[in-house]
Formats: structure tokens, sequence, C-alpha cells
């Protein structure tokens, strides 16, 4: 219940309320969560939250963040 809760507060746009329900969610599904954020337009959120260093890259080339990208291809 609480991925769909998450998931309506961030179509409705209301990313302070997706905060406060990030802690009641499991690990385990950070990384589809992660994959809903980028397809709404969250990359900076899906960013922080995936735990995927192959998509993590993806998202640091697709935010310009060239240094983490770098980083995360160094691994």
């Amino acid at each position: 219940m609480a991925v769909l809760n998450y998931q309506a507060a961030i179509l409705s746009n209301d990313d302070k309320k997706a905060e406060t329900l990030l802690p009641s969610i499991p690990e385990s599904y950070y990384g589809k969560l992660s994959k809903f954020l980028e397809s709404n337009g969250k990359k900076e959120l899906a960013f922080n939250l995936t735990p995927d260093q192959d998509h993590k890259f993806d998202l640091a080339l697709a935010l310009n963040r060239m240094e983490e990208a770098h980083k995360i291809a160094e691994l």
C-alpha cells in the first residue's frame, strides 16, 4: 500500500509527501520506483533512489552529472 501511496503522491507532484512515505517502503522496491520516477520526469529523485549502478550511470548522463557518471564507470 505504501508503494501505491508513494506513486500517487508523485503523480500529484507532492514530493514532500512522497519523501515522508519512502521510509515505509522496503528497499527491494527502490529499483522499480526509480524507473517509475524516471518515466514521470523525476530523474533527480530516480538517481538518488536507484540501487542499480547501471541505471544510476544512465541517469547521471541524462542529468549531465559527468563526474558522478565517471565515478560509477570506474567501479
